[in-house]
């Protein structure tokens, strides 16, 4: 979690931006979060870079299950730390929405995500789940993920349904579980 670790984030960040670093604009650059409330505006507040929430439920049920830090910092004081989040004009934060089938994929839960993040300039990512054998969740439909853009869309807002690379190989984001091998299987070069 970067902003757990906010004083390297923000070194890191001055040399990616400095002149005499990279050189790269901080428009280019997002620094994606679970939400770690206290520390949102801090990030704001000493750098120019974009903000990304991982958020992946509308309700405190479902995103304590899905994300353990919501017990700490629920979504009221998440999307509170968004509006105050301080930015350039006519940029926007990106939520981060994983599509799991039957758990928080609904016409209503996307009604109630457009409903939440009315007042916050945003812009939101649709992801497809990548299949991890060790747990029980399926990824939506296309279908189901195209009527959930669908009903955010007609909401007004910018919604991008992102594509995923490597779940053939359990590479994928969100897949960061392998298999364990017994030692015997292990060879050494």
């Amino acid at each position: 979690e970067p902003l757990n670790n906010l004083e390297n984030v923000l070194t890191s960040l001055s040399i990616l931006t400095e002149q005499k670093g990279l050189d790269l604009t901080g428009r280019r650059i997002t620094v994606s979060t679970c939400g770690i409330v206290p520390k949102m505006h801090e990030l704001g507040e000493r750098s120019t870079c974009n903000m990304a929430i991982s958020l992946h439920a509308v309700d405190d049920k479902t995103r304590d299950i899905l994300m353990p830090v919501n017990k700490i910092y629920p979504l009221e004081k998440l999307f509170e730390a968004c509006r105050n989040f301080p930015m350039p004009k006519r940029r926007r934060i990106m939520f981060e929405y994983l599509l799991l089938d039957g758990i928080n994929d609904s016409d209503a839960e996307a009604r109630e995500l457009a409903r939440k993040l009315r007042d916050i300039p945003c812009k939101i990512n649709l992801l497809a789940y990548n299949q991890c054998p060790q747990l029980p969740y399926k990824s939506s439909s296309v279908a189901r993920i195209l009527t959930f853009q669908k009903i955010l869309r007609d909401a007004h807002y910018s919604v991008f349904i992102r594509s995923s690379r490597g779940a053939d190989i359990l590479a994928a984001c969100g897949q960061l579980a392998g298999e364990k091998k017994p030692i015997e299987e292990i060879s050494h070069a």
